[in-house]
């Protein structure tokens, strides 16, 4: 089957859904990470087989939440855009203009993208996209962030992670819905996969 990009708002989901997803997005994560070497693959089995609840973490890989200074270059460690300045105008997540070049990960990191909020009011964006490679590549996901609108949380898990293999670019867009002037708040809900050891004792 092809890709499936719906954001599900968390306002409409029990405590027990919104851990399903962050567990689905988790083990998706390191079953991936352990095929591209980044674990043990003898591991592989114990993050894919059963019910999510009864899987075990492996040991051989470390996950943690994104750093946008240390893990995607960021001037300033918020997630927030460039001065949203030209309603329809796409603008980076990662604090750079549309010209700017997408953050690359390291050969031994995979990055797992499962949700996005926004917290600038009123909402300045209308649609997130998640391109290939670079900020005109072809477009793997999009969801619309308008359907946030209408909730108190403007959180929304995504029916399907976007998966960052090693070493690719990463390209995360959104698009102007109002002309504020200042930046966006949009913060991407992530867990970052490592070899155990990497960033943790």
């Amino acid at each position: 089957m092809g890709s499936f990009n719906i954001l599900v708002a968390e306002d409409r989901l029990s405590l027990a859904d919104s851990r399903h997803y962050k567990l689905a997005a988790l083990f998706k994560g390191y079953a991936r990470a352990i095929e591209k070497k980044i674990g043990d693959a003898s591991e592989l089995g114990a993050v894919t087989m059963g019910p999510l609840e009864s899987r075990k973490f492996p040991k051989s890989v470390d996950v943690r939440e994104s750093s946008v200074t240390a893990d995607f270059g960021t001037a300033v460690d918020a997630w927030q855009t460039a001065a949203l300045a030209v309603v329809g105008n796409p603008y980076s997540c990662f604090q750079g203009a549309i010209g700017a070049a997408a953050p690359i990960l390291l050969a031994n990191q995979l990055l797992v993208i499962y949700g996005v909020s926004i917290e600038t009011t009123p909402m300045p964006v209308s649609r997130l996209q998640f391109r290939n490679q670079t900020n005109v590549g072809n477009i793997i996901a999009q969801f619309d962030l308008e359907q946030l609108i209408p909730y108190d949380h403007w959180f929304g898990f995504f029916s399907e992670p976007v998966v960052v293999d090693p070493s690719r670019g990463i390209s995360a867009l959104v698009q102007c819905r109002i002309a504020t002037g200042v930046a966006g708040l949009v913060r991407l809900a992530t867990y970052m996969f490592e070899p155990a050891g990497t960033t943790m004792a």
